[in-house]
C-alpha cells in the first residue's frame, strides 16, 4: 500500500492511499484490489449489522457508526449500498 500526500496548485493538501501492482516493470495503481478491498468491508459490515440482528440487537447500536445503516434503520428501506462502499472506501483512506 502507497500512501501519499499531494498538494495541487491552489495549494491544498491531499492525503490518500492507494493500492499498487507491479504490471510490466512499472508500478500502477490497483483499481481492481482497491475495489476488492471496499467490497470486503463493505460485506463485512453487512454481515455484523446482520448478525447483531439476528441476535436481538436493536437497529441502532446494529448500525455502529454507519450513517447509511443508520438512515437505513431510520427510513425502514433497504441499506444504500453505495453510500455504505463510499463509506468504505473512506474509512481505507482510498
Amino acid at each position: 500500500m502507497l500512501t501519499y500526500s499531494a498538494t495541487n496548485s491552489y495549494g491544498a493538501r491531499t492525503q490518500g492511499k492507494a493500492l499498487c501492482a507491479k504490471v510490466d516493470d512499472k508500478w500502477v495503481r490497483d483499481g481492481h484490489a482497491e475495489n476488492l478491498a471496499i467490497l470486503k468491508l463493505t460485506a463485512d459490515k453487512l454481515k455484523a449489522s446482520n448478525d447483531c440482528h439476528q441476535a436481538g440487537g436493536k437497529s441502532k447500536e446494529c448500525a455502529g457508526d454507519s450513517v447509511a445503516l443508520r438512515l437505513s434503520a431510520i427510513s425502514l428501506t433497504p441499506v444504500d449500498i453505495d453510500m455504505l462502499k463510499k463509506e468504505a472506501a473512506t474509512e481505507l483512506g482510498f
